[in-house]
């Protein structure tokens, strides 16, 4: 859990602005497979995008990628070639 403490503290290793907590969404793919995980906490930096993850909600996000079942819903996904 990121504290308030830590939130004052971090700053980007991008820009060295401050990182501000919030929930995010990621795509992951692996192998053939599109993941999106949504609210996921994070330090997000305003000025340039750059997203820090503590490892808690790394290891969710693994561990979700490596389960055979679980809370889960399907969406389609649109692919467009750009050539």
């Amino acid at each position: 859990m990121i504290t308030r403490r830590a939130k004052a503290e971090r700053r980007c290793e991008n820009c060295d602005e401050p990182l501000t907590p919030a929930t995010v969404d990621v795509y992951r793919k692996r192998a053939k497979r599109h993941v999106l995980f949504e609210r996921v906490p994070a330090l997000v930096c305003r000025a340039c995008g750059h997203r820090l993850f503590e490892a808690d909600a790394i290891e969710m996000m693994e561990e979700r990628l490596n389960q055979k079942n679980g809370q889960r819903r399907t969406a389609s996904l649109l692919v467009y070639n750009a050539r």
